[in-house]
């Protein structure tokens, strides 16, 4: 694949190509595909998470290269795969909390999927599953998982077993428990944020406004529209601390316009504001409606931004954001540290960089403790 002129096609107007594909009405007339960075394109896609929801949009162009085809296309299908099982074992889980009497909620891309949001369900990549259950009913939950193979790392776990790099760790959610035979992670959540944002959009409250949505020969429960699109937000932008930093995920910007195009018409808009406003974030909600109408092309109903200065400030940070790369090598050497100070003092630990089933409790630990320690620096 040839590299095009960097500065002819930078990675902002790469990043914007990329909205544009994706928005909920992409263009109907074959953009000029000609002078595009590839390289960059596939790796914005990539850091975005929005890979297999690319390969239909590229598909129906035959000027995009064959080999930038075919690799959307073969991410697509893999994750069509990967989707399907964490489906199954979704429906398998709910059913099993419901026989124990536990209520449950499907979050985020469960939800989304569930709900039919995407047209394509391969679109949607997911880490892991998140399922919401009362906080006095959390315990009995994650006894039922263990019961259906369901296995996880906890402090009761001998220390040998595990390096685990210091963190913050999370306030709202059990430990990922990861399934024997299918390698689905879950998250059991009682609340939906961080502590610090928890008024933002209380559990309490999603259990009182849940739909009722018949799926797989069940009556699955998930947020409402409205509490979808509060969730959506104040989780991006405030649990992961984008809006602090003055960036976007794309997979949610992409999927809380989904929402805006399905359900607009129903969400309860002075609700919206009214959360973000009595915790003192609604700069937060103003901006991403913003940078939804910016970039997605869709309006929200409530008082915004300036759509040029919400791009224009996005465009700014993530620019800033390529020039990181001493700060991320830094704290890779940090964590280099970390872990060869562990092995010195107990050589055991190494084996378990052996051990697959390690790996994905592994990388998530890692994964955190890079964000967090950016976010530090």
């Amino acid at each position: 694949m040839r590299r095009t002129d960097y500065a002819r096609v930078g990675p902002w107007e790469t990043f914007k190509r990329l909205c544009r594909l994706l928005a909920p009405s992409p263009p109907r007339v074959p953009p000029d595909l000609s002078g595009w960075d590839w390289e960059t394109f596939v790796h914005q896609a990539s850091v975005h998470l929005v890979t297999p929801a690319l390969a239909m949009p590229l598909d129906r162009w035959a000027t995009a290269p064959a080999e930038v085809r075919q690799y959307f296309i073969a991410f697509h299908d893999l994750n069509d795969k990967r989707n399907k099982t964490a489906l199954g074992a979704v429906s398998e889980m709910l059913a099993g909390l419901r026989e124990i009497g536990v209520e449950a909620i499907a979050l985020k891309g469960v939800a989304s999927l569930i709900a039919g949001l995407y047209d394509d369900p391969a679109d949607r990549f997911m880490g892991d599953v998140d399922i919401l259950v009362r906080p006095a009913q959390i315990s009995k939950a994650a006894a039922r998982l263990r019961e259906l193979g369901y296995t996880w790392t906890n402090s009761e776990e001998p220390a040998h077993r595990w390096v685990v790099p210091p963190q913050r760790g999370p306030t709202h959610h059990l430990e990922m428990q990861r399934h024997l035979r299918t390698g689905v992670g879950v998250e059991l959540h009682h609340g939906l944020f961080a502590a610090e944002f928890d008024e933002v959009l209380p559990a309490a409250d999603v259990f009182d406004g849940a739909a009722k949505v018949e799926w797989n020969g069940q009556n699955i429960f998930i947020p409402s529209p409205t509490h979808r699109l509060v969730h959506n937000i104040a989780h991006d932008q405030l649990h992961h601390s984008r809006y602090s930093r003055g960036l976007i995920q794309l997979r949610q910007l992409r999927e809380l316009a989904l929402i805006l195009s399905r359900h607009g018409g129903t969400i309860a808009w002075p609700e919206v504001e009214e959360r973000f406003d009595r915790v003192g974030q609604a700069p937060v909600l103003r901006r991403q409606a913003a940078q939804c109408f910016a970039l997605m092309g869709l309006r929200m109903p409530i008082e915004q931004t300036s759509p040029e200065e919400a791009e224009s400030l996005l465009r700014a940070r993530m620019t800033e954001n390529l020039s990181r790369h001493a700060v991320r090598r830094a704290v890779t050497r940090k964590l280099g540290r970390f872990y060869l100070d562990s092995f010195a003092a107990q050589p055991a630990l190494a084996l378990n960089l052996l051990n697959p089933a390690w790996w994905p409790q592994r990388i998530r630990h890692v994964r955190d403790y890079l964000r967090y320690q950016r976010l530090d620096n």
